[in-house]
């Protein structure tokens, strides 16, 4: 019996390592796309959220929303959870007042460049 419990206890670390390992390598955009409700991904928004409002609200995750216009682009579909999200990243440096970046191509190859 104590082997079963052992054997379940290492396949459920062994997916939660994996599910976690998928999310870090997801762009900013997609977790952020993926907490909307009509998100066509298979992970349900309310993980999609959390993962975004705990792990991803860092220094590069900043830059890479300041290249995307920033609040807008988080604000911009009708979804639950926007505001909570927008509110994040803005305690961590993101400027509400930032110029919107309407040229084509500021983000390129999964590098954030200067438009």
């Amino acid at each position: 019996m104590s082997r079963l419990w052992v054997s379940l206890s290492v396949a459920a670390c062994a997916v939660t390592g994996a599910v976690f390992i998928g999310f870090s390598q997801l762009r900013t955009e997609d977790l952020i796309n993926c907490s909307q409700e009509d998100s066509p991904m298979v992970i349900p928004p309310s993980i999609c959220r959390q993962y975004t409002l705990l792990m991803r609200t860092g220094p590069e995750d900043i830059e890479r929303m300041r290249a995307l216009n920033g609040l807008a682009y988080i604000l911009a579909p009708p979804a639950e959870g926007k505001f909570e999200i927008a509110e994040r990243y803005q305690e961590r440096g993101l400027d509400m007042n930032a110029e919107i970046n309407t040229k084509k191509g500021a983000i390129q190859d999964n590098k954030v460049r200067a438009a």
